[in-house]
């Protein structure tokens, strides 16, 4: 596989890069054989607009429509600076691989690479993704494929989650799912989200449906996915219609004004567990983990999110437990007083506001809470 990889960009970089290039990219002759002179000079002169503007705002780039962009807020985010090597800005050079038409003349489907070469000659491989391009006028905007990718998908409502997956959809777990929704609206006073569940099978699954051919995390793990909060939007790549961490973040995003990641995404692993793991099987792995490092600053630990077992962060863990901690002994109001940490210095002001602990009480404290 890896020796394919070389010698499919060794032609790549080597070869198509041999032409002084028209555009800021390459272009392999034979993935655009399906396109005319026109087509081409059209799509490929849109295309290296919105790759001058990629590593910018979104909403200056004028090769994305304002009203996606106001929808989606940021759909390349995964090859932003895809280009930066060390303090090279531009080591990885973009090739077009292929160019097909999806609605002749109208739509058309690009897949992109990038790749560098070293001083020493080695090629080295960063991501491939595709963008699906639409013609409006005389230029052509452009956009994730996710939707494109998912056109032949199952659809189906359970309550109030829609899924959306390419196979077969497991009702047990959808109206599982659905029920936690149900009860998350009422523990946070709000109306039920109406949300959208992109099931796949494992990551890599789930980046392919995004339109990344390859990126390194799709390969973190065998498990996980992403939110989006403002559409209420879950891509789960853990092969199953149950996934309450990410909705957890969907309702926290609304009712809190501040969302400090070490308290949003402990109180997701509390009410929702992390990696398909509940709170208390993950405080399994944070217990292995500091038998195995008795020497561990638990404190440093914890505020520079250091992983244990299966990849999952011991900040998740330790956070959760705060906040069942916090929750079970002074109510879901201290969550909200919790909630309004900025920076980690106000964490441990906040946490010491509500509970006493403090600073160097942490690690104390946290032992208390794992054993």
């Amino acid at each position: 596989m890896k020796l394919i990889l070389a010698l499919t960009f060794s032609l790549i970089v080597f070869g198509a890069t041999a032409q002084a290039p028209k555009y800021t990219f390459s272009i392999t002759e034979d993935g655009v054989s399906l396109l005319t002179n026109n087509e081409k000079d059209s799509l490929f002169k849109s295309l290296d607009g919105f790759l001058k503007y990629k590593n910018g705002s979104i909403f200056e780039n004028p090769y994305v429509d304002a009203a996606y962009a106001r929808k989606e807020i940021n759909p390349f985010e995964w090859s932003f600076n895809v280009e930066k090597e060390g303090d090279d800005a531009n080591f990885y050079k973009p090739t077009v691989l292929a160019a097909v038409p999806v609605v002749p003349h109208q739509q058309y489907l690009i897949k992109l690479a990038y790749a560098g070469v070293t001083p020493e000659k080695e090629i080295k491989y960063r991501i491939s993704y595709s963008l699906l391009a639409k013609r409006q006028g005389d230029k052509f905007y452009f956009y994730s494929p996710l939707e494109y990718n998912t056109r032949n998908w199952g659809r189906k409502q359970v309550g109030s989650v829609k899924y959306i997956y390419p196979n077969q959809l497991n009702l047990a777990k959808a109206r599982q799912m659905d029920k936690f929704n149900k009860s998350l609206a009422r523990k946070m006073s709000v109306p039920v989200l109406a949300a959208t569940y992109y099931r796949c099978d494992d990551p890599e699954q789930l980046f392919k449906m995004m339109g990344y051919d390859y990126i390194g995390n799709m390969y973190l793990s065998t498990s996980g996915g992403l939110a989006k909060q403002w559409k209420n939007e879950l891509l789960a790549g853990n092969n199953s219609e149950w996934y309450p961490h990410e909705l957890v973040h969907c309702y926290t995003d609304k009712v809190f004004a501040k969302n400090n990641r070490i308290v949003s995404e402990g109180y997701a692993t509390y009410l929702g567990g992390s990696g398909g793991w509940t709170l208390d099987q993950t405080k399994v792995f944070a217990k292995s983990y500091l038998d195995e490092h008795p020497k561990i600053d638990i404190t440093e630990a914890f505020t520079n999110f250091e992983r244990v077992q299966y990849n999952i962060p011991i900040t998740y863990i330790i956070s959760g437990l705060i906040c069942r901690d916090i929750e079970a002994k002074y109510g879901f109001l201290q969550i909200r007083e919790l909630f309004k940490t900025d920076k980690d210095e106000d964490y441990f002001k906040i946490l010491e506001q509500i509970t006493g602990i403090t600073k160097a009480q942490f690690p104390v404290y946290v032992k208390k809470l794992i054993y």
